[in-house]
Order: C-alpha cells, then structure tokens, then sequence
C-alpha cells in the first residue's frame, strides 16, 4: 500500500494544530488574563473554522473574552491588500520592535511625523529595507521619473496612510 506522503503530511499537521488550538481555547476559558495582553495586539488569532453555528458562537465568545484586537496598531478602515497600509504597518512594526534600541520616544500623536521619519531613515540605512526596489510597493510610485522621486512618492504615501490606520497613543 502506497501512502501519499503529502497528505499524510496535511493530515499530521491539521492534528497538531488541532491539539494547540485545543490547549489555546482551554487557557482562554480558564485563564483568559493570560491570554489577554497578547490578543489585545493582535489582529487574528487561531481558531477553528466551521460552518456549524455552535464553533462560531464558541469563536466570537473567545474573541470577545480574550479582547482580540482590541489595541492592535491599526485602526478604522484600513485595507490589508494596500501597499500603504502594509507599509505603514511596517514602518510601525520596525519602530515599536527597536524603539529601545534605536531610542525612540513612545509614538504619539504629537510626535508621529518624526517618529515615522526617524524610523523610515534607521530602516534604510541600518536594515537596508529598500522599499523602491520591491515591486509591491512600486506602484505606489508609478509616474516618478527618477529613483529619487519614486522613493519620495512611496514615503509619502506610506505616511499618508501611517497617519490614517495606525493607532497613536
């Protein structure tokens, strides 16, 4: 007998998932001031996926007793596809991931236009992260005639929408 080795691996790894996302939901019910300062930050969370109503009231209770979401970066109508609002979130996670050690100040609202340069400059020099250079985040800068100017019109634009999706404390 001959066994598809790729579908046993899909198989083995919907069990482990299963047992992780089990031992999560367990937490949460009994413990959810475990789980609740990470969930605050983030914006999914693993979880099972049915079409029976009982695991979709059992899902939307978890969101809710977990406060999934609740203090996650961005904020309001933010569009995950957008090469902006990914660079935005980027920007933002760079900045909060190094803030120590880069010596940032806590982004505020007050300081956001030199905290978002501040990490658009460490990002380039110290990280090499060359936005211009990948093609997602080209067509935000599509009719620049130069280099320069697509650089300029990408920062711009990520900044616009820094502005409108993250959420400044």
């Amino acid at each position: 007998m001959k066994i598809d080795l790729a579908q046993w691996s899909i198989a083995r790894l919907v069990e482990d998932t299963w047992t992780h996302v089990e031992r999560l939901n367990k937490i949460a019910e009994s413990r959810p001031e475990l789980l609740i300062p990470i969930a605050r930050e983030q914006i999914q969370w693993p979880g099972f996926i049915s079409r029976k109503s009982a695991f979709q009231k059992k899902n939307a209770k978890l969101t809710n007793d977990i406060q999934l979401g609740n203090d996650f970066a961005l904020k309001g109508e933010w569009q995950p596809d957008s090469p902006s609002t990914h660079g935005a979130y980027l920007v933002h996670w760079w900045g909060t991931n190094m803030q120590e050690q880069w010596g940032l100040p806590k982004l505020t609202r007050r300081n956001s236009k030199k905290w978002f340069d501040q990490v658009w400059r460490r990002m380039r020099s110290e990280l090499h992260i060359k936005l211009e250079k990948e093609p997602y985040y080209k067509q935000l800068a599509q009719s620049a005639a130069t280099p320069e100017a697509a650089r300029e019109e990408i920062r711009k634009q990520i900044y616009r929408s820094f502005e409108k999706v993250i959420r400044h404390k």
